[in-house]
């Protein structure tokens, strides 16, 4: 179980310490049209990578922000629920709201997960 994760910082450093990452940041950043372009990418591509670890980064920071708090989350991702589902919800829902891709990604990332997942 450590191994795949380790794997995935691995290669979030690697990609990291490129040039290419560094105009993206800026890029991503930018936003929501910005990670729309990324996540519309053939499968396989840096760009497509670049989506992956965008959204789950996000994710996965904002699980441990709610761990142990008596705080609800904002959304309801169901145990089982794998993480590259996740991701799938957030590029459908980039895919099918482009009045929305002005705004901030964070802003579209939680809604996608608030529509897929909402709490009870």
């Amino acid at each position: 179980m450590r191994l795949p994760a380790f794997l995935i910082v691995l290669l979030i450093l690697t990609i990291a310490s490129g040039g290419y990452a560094g105009d993206l940041k800026n890029e991503i950043l930018k936003d929501g049209a910005a990670l729309q372009r990324l996540c519309a990418a053939k499968s396989g591509t840096e760009d497509d990578l670049y989506c992956f670890m965008y959204i789950s980064g996000v994710y996965s920071g904002i699980r441990r922000l709610y761990e142990g708090t008596s705080e609800p989350p904002p959304f309801c991702v169901p145990q089982t629920t794998t993480l590259e589902a996740v991701v799938e919800q957030v590029r459908r829902h980039l895919g099918g709201h482009p009045e929305l891709q002005h705004k901030d990604p964070y802003v579209l990332f939680d809604a996608a997960l608030k529509e897929a997942f909402p709490c009870p």
